[in-house]
């Protein structure tokens, strides 16, 4: 709503004031004419335009503008319920993807509009992130465990808004371990993040063996990967069937 108005000069009008202005209004208010009695407070006179319920100011036209007789303003404050009418727009949403490298940064941010206060919590592959409550989401450092699917919520008191996923991918490299051969000859060898992390049973699926004779055909091993201690363990009973064999763990 316009703290104020502008009411055009109508000297005809039935209405308007020949004693003071207090009078006036005061004669508004304990008798007002017919056209007041059919319109809201907010409408007043059709004739002159003036409402009774704003406070009186004499006006200063400049030259060339229109003089005014009398100009009125009010001023009002609006309690947090008249004025939070919508829930936050989000304006700039998040990377959909970034693939980072081990050890590399991870920024993740929002830019939302809305009445306040503006709210704002992350997600993590749908869990809320504990004291993660800025626009903004940054990573450093990051390993495996920082791969996932994020999404930020904005929240006023009317309500809330969800941004779009972002999926985030941070590549490790394996470091591998010494390899064995077990007493019914299998071939082992053992395999782990190389920052040190260990691995968890949902990582695993992640992973395949692959075995080559020449090291440019690859063949799949199946069922060559367990989880062991948080590290991966490969196995190949068929080693013994080739003079040499080489192998690999990819994650593709």
């Amino acid at each position: 709503m316009s703290i104020s108005h502008r009411f055009p000069q109508n000297p005809a009008c039935p209405n308007r004031p020949s004693a003071p202005l207090s009078n006036f209004l005061r004669s508004l208010i304990t008798a007002p004419p017919k056209s007041l009695r059919r319109t809201p407070v907010s409408a007043i006179c059709h004739a002159c335009k003036l409402d009774f319920s704003f406070l009186p100011r004499r006006s200063h036209a400049k030259a060339g503008q229109l003089a005014y007789p009398y100009r009125f303003y009010r001023i009002i404050e609006l309690d947090d319920a008249t004025q939070v009418t919508n829930p936050p727009v989000i304006t700039t949403q998040p990377l959909s993807s970034q693939t980072v490298p081990m050890g590399g940064s991870v920024i993740l941010s929002v830019t939302a509009l809305g009445a306040p206060p503006l709210k704002y919590q992350w997600f993590k592959d749908g869990a809320s992130m504990a004291g993660v409550t800025s626009a903004s989401l940054v990573m450093v450092n990051a390993t495996r465990r920082h791969s996932g699917v994020y999404v930020a919520v904005v929240s006023n008191p009317v309500g809330q808004t969800l941004s779009s996923n972002a999926t985030v991918v941070v590549r490790v490299p394996e470091k591998l371990g010494w390899p064995t051969r077990l007493a019914d000859g299998t071939f082992a060898l053992t395999a782990g993040d190389a920052d040190g992390g260990l691995l968890l049973p949902g990582d695993l699926p992640s992973f395949e063996a692959q075995v080559s004779t020449n090291l440019v055909n690859w063949m799949t091993l199946s069922n060559g990967l367990t989880l062991t201690n948080g590290l991966l363990l490969l196995r190949d009973p068929a080693s013994t069937n080739s003079p040499s064999r080489f192998y690999r763990i990819i994650e593709p």
